[in-house]
């Protein structure tokens, strides 16, 4: 059985990762695994994205508060950025 994210579980963690807890505690405190929070993650940002809602809209403290970060992690090529610059973080 696939859990969905608009179950009580993908919403508790949601709202822990909006709560900046991290994906792996928010996991954890949620009973899943990290592939699932994966999963939820990514279907939440692709309907952000169609909607037409961006990052920054997503969080108004975000105009004023601007964190950045860089991570070896993320796919460069695909977003046409290269190796070392920074990504916002809200």
């Amino acid at each position: 059985m696939q859990l969905r994210r608009s179950s009580e579980l993908g919403q508790r963690f949601l709202t822990s990762v909006r709560e900046d807890q991290g994906l792996k505690p928010a996991a954890r405190g949620a009973g899943i695994g990290k592939e699932m929070g994966y999963r939820w993650l990514r279907e939440a940002f692709v309907e952000l994205r169609q909607a037409g809602i961006g990052v920054i809209q997503l969080n108004s403290k975000s105009a004023t508060h601007h964190r950045s970060c860089s991570s070896g992690n993320r796919p460069d090529s695909l977003l046409g950025r290269t190796r070392g610059t920074t990504w916002p973080v809200t």
